[in-house]
């Protein structure tokens, strides 16, 4: 596989099923998926992906600056709540 390439989605041998369990825990984390609806979290990745709604149509290099953005956002998060408990 050349890098860009969209890899192998969501089966046993996947080597990316560690980064969609990470962009899921994220995605919750950021109340994009709230009881199960993905409906929020679907229509984040469109906004930024030409309308795809999964993380499995993503490329390498497009996964990887999702999963960015969303780490980046889940700190802004968390160092908000700190601010709050400090304050």
């Amino acid at each position: 596989m050349q890098s860009g390439e969209v890899a192998s989605g969501h089966d046993r041998h996947d080597p990316r099923k560690p980064i969609y369990a990470e962009i899921h825990m994220l995605a919750e984390n950021l109340d994009m998926i709230v009881l199960g609806d993905k409906t929020d979290y679907r229509n984040f990745i469109a906004a930024g992906y030409d309308g795809r709604t999964s993380a499995v149509d993503l490329d390498d290099l497009e996964i990887q600056r999702f999963l960015a953005t969303l780490r980046a956002l889940d700190r802004t998060r968390r160092a908000r709540l700190e601010a709050r408990k400090a304050a």
